[in-house]
C-alpha cells in the first residue's frame, strides 16, 4: 500500500475504566502516553494511510463491559470488512465473526473523536487506521483498514512464531519506541479465536484536506497468556 503507517505504541494496558489515557497492568508493559501524531491530512504528496499504536495488551475485558448484544446485520459500509475479516480468519482456524450494533455505536464515538482531535488514540480494544486520498470511497475505507491490520502477520510470524510471546516481546511491540516493523498487535486482535463479535465505524475531518478514521472494536483479544491458544497459523483447522 501507498504511505506510511505510525509505527508507535500507546493505549489502555490491563485497565478496566475507559477513556483515552492509558491504564497499568499486571503483565503488560507500563502505561504510555496517547498517539499525538498530527492529523493524517497535513501530509503532503499522494494518498497516505495511517496504523494506529498496536492495541495494548489485555485482561479480556471490554471497559464498560454489558451483556452480549442480540446479533445485527452490519450496515452496508460495514459489509466488506466483516466479509473480509471473516476471510482472515478463516485462515487462521478462527471462527466467523458476527456483527454487534453496540459495538459499531461504541467505534463511531470513538471515530468521531480521533478525528475531532485530528489524532488517534486507543479507548478499549480496538484496530484504528487512517488516512487519505482520492482511491479511498465507500466500503474501501473498512476494507483497506482490515488489510493493513493483517499486513503484520509476517511480523508476528517472525518474531513470535505463533508460540507464547515473551514480556520482552510485548515490550518491544507495544512500547514506545515500536515502528512498523515490530508492531503486531492489530493482527493478533483481528484473527483472535475467543473474539467472536465486531463493530466498526468511520469518521472523516470536516475540513478541507478529507482525513477519516476507522475504528473497529472487539470484544476481547490480545490476553497475556492466551495467544498460543488463541493466534493460530496460517492452515489451522478451527
Amino acid at each position: 500500500m501507498d504511505g506510511s503507517k505510525w509505527g508507535e505504541t500507546s493505549g489502555r494496558v490491563g485497565s478496566e475504566n475507559p477513556g483515552p489515557g492509558p491504564g497499568p497492568g499486571p503483565q503488560g508493559p507500563g502505561p504510555q502516553a496517547p498517539e499525538t501524531r498530527p492529523d493524517p491530512a497535513g501530509t503532503s504528496g499522494g494518498p497516505s494511510e495511517y496504523k494506529s499504536p498496536s492495541p495494548p495488551p489485555h485482561d479480556g475485558k471490554q471497559p464498560g463491559e454489558s451483556p452480549p448484544a442480540a446479533p445485527q446485520a452490519p450496515s452496508e459500509h460495514a459489509q466488506a470488512a466483516l466479509a473480509k475479516t471473516n476471510d482472515l480468519r478463516r485462515q487462521h482456524g478462527a471462527p466467523a465473526m458476527e456483527y454487534d450494533a453496540a459495538l459499531e455505536a461504541a467505534a463511531q464515538q470513538w471515530a468521531d473523536k480521533c478525528a475531532a482531535d485530528g489524532k488517534m488514540s486507543h479507548a478499549g480494544m480496538d484496530n484504528i487506521w487512517a488516512g487519505h486520498g482520492p482511491q479511498y470511497t465507500g466500503d474501501d475505507f473498512l476494507t483497506n483498514a482490515v488489510v493493513s491490520w493483517y499486513e503484520e502477520e509476517p511480523i508476528y510470524e517472525a518474531r513470535i512464531g505463533y508460540q507464547e510471546p515473551t514480556k520482552a516481546q510485548h515490550e518491544i511491540a507495544f512500547g514506545p519506541a515500536a515502528t512498523e516493523h515490530d508492531m503486531w498487535g492489530h493482527f493478533t486482535m483481528l484473527v483472535w479465536k475467543a473474539s467472536t463479535r465486531l463493530g466498526c465505524a468511520k469518521s472523516a475531518r470536516t475540513d478541507s484536506a478529507g482525513a477519516f478514521y476507522v475504528v473497529c472494536r472487539f470484544e476481547t483479544g490480545n490476553v497475556q497468556g492466551q495467544y498460543a491458544q488463541n493466534v493460530k497459523p496460517k492452515g489451522s483447522r478451527s
